[in-house]
């Protein structure tokens, strides 16, 4: 499993994935996976910073995986998820709970905008029914949705500060 995804990164990635400390989410032969990476001298270079303090290190994972785990509870049904960060929305989709797809796309200021476009674009992509429309945001505390508009989808909102469940 480890041969295949770094496989996979390095693909994406070149040379620079040599380095890379691997977390993916399960049993890559079975079925799609969401895959992390965190770069080697990154985590040894904290760990040399640390080693003198009395800071205790406990985990370091990118924001993205750290939403993805909160997903669990959502494991049997099928949903869209969108993770929002500055400049950036990942989209996944995740039928019956298992990652199909997960787009990275790169957005402007007015992500709230173009983002019932692309997802309509992803719905259209999978030839959904409309019983697949369901959507859960993960955004950071400081934005707000108020102009955000997405009929005909079934929205559940998290904050990514608080990792909880706002509404939906």
């Amino acid at each position: 499993e480890e041969a295949y995804v770094q496989f996979c990164f390095s693909e994406v990635y070149g040379s620079q994935a040599e380095n890379f400390i691997l977390r993916w989410s399960g049993n890559v032969d079975t079925e799609p996976q969401v895959a992390t990476a965190v770069d080697g001298n990154l985590m040894s270079e904290i760990d040399r910073v640390l080693v003198n303090s009395k800071v205790v290190c406990r985990s370091i994972q990118p924001n993205f995986m750290r939403a993805y785990n909160l997903l669990g509870k959502y494991a049997d049904q099928s949903f869209w998820f969108v993770f929002v960060e500055l400049g950036e929305l990942v989209i996944g989709y995740f039928p019956k709970g298992v990652c199909q797809s997960i787009r990275k796309i790169r957005v402007a200021s007015k992500w709230k905008a173009v983002l019932p476009d692309l997802l309509q674009r992803e719905f259209n992509a999978f030839e959904m029914d409309k019983n697949e429309q369901n959507i859960l945001i993960c955004i950071p505390e400081h934005m707000e949705l108020r102009s955000l508009k997405l009929d005909g989808w079934n929205v559940g909102l998290f904050n990514f500060d608080q990792m909880q469940l706002l509404e939906g």
